[in-house]
């Protein structure tokens, strides 16, 4: 049952079946800014929402939704991978996009293939695009403060 599900006693990826553990280690890296909350929020409501739209085993909105977001590795890689500063995005909007689609990518995956581990491949689709985001949305910022597109190398962070 959900309880089961919550204290990680059924069967998947080691280390990504214990909810509240996950739950507990987000609250955390947020709390420590370790982590970026609008990358973690971003990937689980667009998953929830379309898990909620498009439920895939009969179940009704409710349970699709905590179903898809507490099986396989979806929570993980939610909180510790899509997380990571390295390929992630840095500026706030950007974040906040890349979260959804990889939320939306991995719902996606999820639907069309067998892969429950759909959410690593995701991430990975998402951060081939995380430095266009970043991009996108500082070119946006400079053109917002000076009425005009900059050459990229007047691109730097404040």
């Amino acid at each position: 049952g959900p309880v089961d599900i919550l204290l990680g006693k059924l069967g998947g990826p080691m280390g990504s079946t214990m909810v509240v553990v996950i739950a507990a280690c987000a609250c955390y890296l947020i709390y420590r800014r370790t982590a970026s909350y609008r990358i973690m929020s971003g990937f689980l409501l667009s998953a929830a929402v379309l898990a909620a739209l498009f439920p895939r085993s009969g179940l009704d909105a409710a349970n699709s939704v905590f179903f898809e977001l507490c099986s396989g590795s979806m929570l993980f890689c939610a909180v510790f991978v899509a997380t990571e500063p390295v390929s992630s995005p840095f500026c706030h909007a950007s974040q906040w996009i890349y979260g959804m689609l990889c939320g939306a990518i991995t719902m996606l995956l999820r639907h069309i293939t067998s892969l429950e581990q759909a959410a690593p491949c995701a991430i990975v689709l998402c951060c081939l695009i995380s430095p266009l985001l970043d991009l996108l949305f500082l070119h946006a910022r400079r053109f917002k403060k000076h009425g005009r597109f900059l050459p990229s190398d007047a691109l730097r962070l404040e």
